[in-house]
């Protein structure tokens, strides 16, 4: 079965098992409240190096205010180090979204 990146085109042998690497640790980590799922998508930042996207699915009836603010940065940041010190060479940027 063949797997693509977030461009649509067919991920390499590496690039599925990175994915596959990163979306094994993701499973592992417990979630906050407001967030319902985080995905994984592969990508290339803005100096050209690969790097993870890590998409932070909201739930839809969530209140941002400044404790959930807080809480989602030091947890998104738990998720971020957990993949960086998995030496997958890719660096995690996160991007929060809204379940429709």
């Amino acid at each position: 079965m063949e797997r693509y990146n977030s461009a649509m085109s067919t991920l390499t042998e590496s690039e599925a098992i990175d994915k596959a690497k990163a979306e094994e640790i993701i499973s592992k980590v417990e979630l906050i409240p407001e967030v319902e799922s985080i995905d994984v998508e592969l990508h290339t930042d803005h100096t050209g190096d690969p790097a993870f996207r890590l998409n932070f699915w909201l739930r839809k009836d969530f209140q941002a205010d400044r404790a959930f603010i807080k809480r989602f940065v030091h947890f998104s940041g738990q998720v971020q180090d957990k993949i960086l010190h998995s030496d997958l060479g890719r660096f995690p940027y996160t991007r929060m979204k809204q379940v429709a």
